[in-house]
């Protein structure tokens, strides 16, 4: 009995984090991203699983989508086939779960406003999250 909870608990220590919850996309997923954030020169960067306090404004200079690939070989990352994709700012690839755009007033959630179900981050930055 002790071994099986002993192996029971290594199994939920190798459970990842929240992080990386939209980071590899489909091709139309990072296609509306692209789009959305290419409106906006400044994006804020708040990471709340990661117990961050506050936003990290970034600057954005360049903005692209890059398609996720194996190692170095040409084969696409996931065995079944499915091809991955990434949003990639200034030569960065992005989590869009950790994203937040400037709309009507406020920073709201990237992955939230493109639809996409994200946890535990919230919609909207407070104003005690966000660095000016």
């Amino acid at each position: 009995m002790r071994a099986i909870l002993s192996v029971a608990a290594l199994c939920l220590l190798a459970l990842p984090a929240h992080a990386d919850q939209y980071q590899y996309l489909t091709l139309e997923q990072a296609t509306r991203a692209m789009q959305a954030i290419g409106t906006d020169t400044v994006v804020q960067s708040f990471c709340a699983p990661c117990d961050e306090v506050k936003s990290q404004p970034l600057t954005v200079a360049s903005i692209s989508i890059g398609r996720i690939w194996e190692g170095d070989s040409a084969e696409p990352y996931a065995s079944d086939g499915r091809t991955f994709w990434e949003v990639v700012v200034n030569d960065q690839s992005v989590d869009l779960a950790y994203v937040y755009l400037h709309r009507d007033g406020r920073w709201e959630n990237l992955a939230l406003l493109l639809g996409l179900d994200a946890v535990k981050v919230p919609r909207y930055l407070s104003a005690q999250q966000l660095t000016p």
